[in-house]
């Protein structure tokens, strides 16, 4: 493992190169500060293995370049989510891969053919004879007077401000975000948070532990003096390393923590948590891949229970709406993943789609 101070990964790299060792393991980050400090001058490697290779997906970004550096005979990348949000970060994933693998996306012959060629699909389903069943359940909950008003109002002006404005994508994800935010809860008034209390005690009264995921670092915060009782743990992105490793170990050691509050980006990859056998996931994202990978922190090898996954949405909100493009998204993932056909869904969504979240897909038209 290349650890330690810049000195200290200066000399682990050089026995790298010498020979010394056959395998070094390192993180992105790392990875990228190194390769800064060193101009780019790296040991050519035999195989180069990317673990989470989505965090690559965009090749602007300092991380992907980064990686591009490496020179290698052979590269793998392994991931649950090789396509997030459109077809053309599946075509940057495969050409760091194999150079070969240069193609316009939307060519569905070429693209079919460098998947199908460099693809290997593993199912947990396939390699995992007695994984426990994993159960989903979308959960409808209804707002209360305060939270329904406060909703209401807040669509209500936010979408004449819209019409009254110049019209971006950027300003109508702003305002879906708000009302998502509003879903959540308003103050102390919460239908999600009144059904996840409930939910939670009676779990943690038959002996499980829970997850529950958000994409609000606010809202985890809201919610966990409520689960105080139960032991609550937060897991977010502001956390050191040492930090996040003693909530893990604390939470599949000790059982009085009956919780874990996850903030989907943070605890999407890379965490084991199969003490948990409930995810509650208290709002939704726009790739249903992407809250796959939070719930397979607990329904992975090792889970002895089976798994409830329970999917939160305020009725007659933005996150109905939401909840069928969720649909459409799984559809175009399991599309290309499985049958390497993407005809009719090669596009990220388009700008109608979103404006018609908020009742604006008039406004392309004239009307």
């Amino acid at each position: 493992m290349m650890t330690g101070d810049p000195r200290q990964r200066n000399a682990q790299w050089r026995l790298l190169e010498a020979g010394r060792f056959d395998v070094g393991i390192i993180t992105y980050d790392v990875l990228r500060l190194d390769l800064e400090a060193a101009d780019g001058r790296v040991p050519a490697l035999d195989l180069l293995i990317a673990d989470e290779v989505q965090r690559i997906k965009n090749p602007t970004t300092k991380t992907a370049r980064a990686m591009r550096q490496l020179t290698a005979n052979r590269r793998w990348g392994l991931t649950g989510t090789p396509l997030e949000n459109h077809i053309g970060e599946l075509a940057t994933i495969l050409g760091f891969l194999d150079r070969r693998a240069t193609f316009d996306p939307l060519d569905d012959a070429a693209r079919d053919k460098h998947v199908e060629r460099m693809m290997l699909r593993r199912r947990r389903t396939e390699v995992l004879d007695d994984l426990p069943d994993l159960i989903s359940n979308v959960v409808y909950v209804t707002m209360g007077p305060t939270q329904r008003a406060a909703y209401e109002k807040a669509e209500r002006e936010g979408i004449a401000e819209l019409r009254g404005a110049e019209l971006t994508i950027p300003n109508v994800l702003a305002l879906i975000t708000r009302l998502k935010q509003i879903c959540n809860a308003v103050g102390p008034h919460s239908a999600k948070l009144e059904w996840t209390t409930e939910y939670v005690e009676t779990a943690a009264a038959e002996g499980d532990k829970l997850l529950v995921v958000s994409q609000f670092v606010e809202t985890l915060a809201m919610i966990e003096p409520k689960l105080e009782e139960h032991g609550a743990l937060k897991y977010v992105g502001s956390l050191t390393q040492p930090q996040r490793d003693r909530q893990i170990k604390a939470f599949e050691t000790q059982d009085v923590h009956k919780v874990m509050l996850l903030s989907l980006k943070a605890g999407g990859v890379g965490l084991n948590l199969q003490a948990a056998n409930h995810v509650i996931h208290f709002d939704s994202w726009w790739n249903p891949a992407v809250q796959d990978q939070a719930t397979a922190r607990a329904h992975r090898l090792g889970q002895a229970k089976d798994v409830f996954v329970n999917m939160l949405v305020a009725t007659d909100t933005i996150e109905e709406r939401i909840q069928q493009i969720l649909s459409d998204k799984r559809e175009l993932f399991d599309r290309v993943v499985d049958d390497f056909s993407v005809e009719g869904l090669s596009q990220p969504l388009t700008q109608q789609e979103i404006y018609s979240l908020v009742g604006l897909d008039d406004a392309l038209t004239g009307g």
